[in-house]
């Protein structure tokens, strides 16, 4: 095994593995995590690792205060099985079965181009004329977003803001986020319903301008309850935002099959609009 594992469970003895592809973190998991083991095994004796494709690191909701290691498929786990393939030369059966798992996770992780075609491609961006077009593609990479957004979200997100009473308003686009805001005429601008992002990830709730108006205790626990009872839990308390959650990040993938290729994307905003919405009908501003 990699002198790095080997040296945490000789350390730790146990060690907590959770592995995430595809898929989002539930809600304080690295937390929920720490306190099942601080419990079982006693602080100090267990290290907790969290896999993924490229060593990500967990979200901040998840994680805030949790001691973990963030380790990735791309390189700790690859280099792992490339080693192991020299172990099982003996057995065939078993060194092919590496050497597909380890293709696959080079598939997931876009490293199963091989060395001849990524160096085609070097030699053809190298050419200057060619060069100067892929910095022209990478300076506007992001302002496709917005393109796409404007033709896949837009439109459909205004029709139902339309339908609702709401005004809605367009801010920005990015591979991992659209950001934009509903507003209501009766809300008489102290408060509006946003999905945004920040370094924290991308999330959405009911936003209120502290400088101009500051939602009362009361109606905030009103508005985290009535979530609470869907299901929805809003993680800490701030000034900003009488309530939010977190939304999962866009990713190309849907990009591509949720929002350019169907509306499901739209439908799920859509959705934690109207939950929204219904809170909102249980507090007096």
């Amino acid at each position: 095994f990699e002198p790095y594992f080997i040296a945490l469970f000789e350390f730790y003895r146990t060690a907590i593995i959770e592995n995430k592809i595809y898929a989002d973190d539930q809600w304080e998991q690295l937390k929920r995590y720490d306190r099942y083991a601080g419990r079982k095994y006693g602080q100090g004796n267990y290290q907790i690792l969290y896999l993924t494709l490229e060593g990500n690191d967990a979200s901040a909701q998840s994680s805030e205060g949790v001691i973990y290691s963030p380790v990735s498929y791309q390189e700790t786990v690859i280099d792992w099985l490339e080693k192991c393939i020299a172990i099982a030369a003996r057995s065939p059966i078993v060194r092919e079965t590496i050497i597909q798992y380890i293709n696959h996770l080079k598939q997931l992780t876009n490293q199963d181009m091989d060395t001849k075609n990524k160096e085609e491609i070097t030699e053809i961006l190298s050419k200057m004329e060619n060069l100067r077009a892929a910095k022209t593609i990478y300076q506007n990479y992001s302002e496709v977003f917005d393109y796409l957004a404007d033709k896949h979200f837009n439109k459909p997100m205004q029709e139902f803001a339309n339908q609702k009473g709401l005004q809605y308003q367009y801010g920005k686009s990015h591979e991992s986020y659209i950001a934009f805001k509903l507003t209501n005429p009766e809300w008489q601008k102290k408060c509006s319903i946003a999905f945004t992002f920040d370094k924290t990830g991308y999330y959405y709730g009911i936003f209120n301008d502290a400088k101009t108006y500051k939602m009362s205790d009361k109606n905030r626990d009103i508005l985290r309850r009535h979530m609470s009872s869907k299901g929805i839990v809003s993680p800490l308390k701030s000034e900003y935002w009488a309530f939010y959650t977190y939304f999962p990040p866009l990713t190309l993938d849907v990009w591509e099959e949720d929002i350019i290729g169907s509306r499901t994307f739209l439908n799920q905003c859509k959705e934690k609009i109207e939950q929204l919405l219904e809170a909102m009908e249980h507090i007096k501003l």
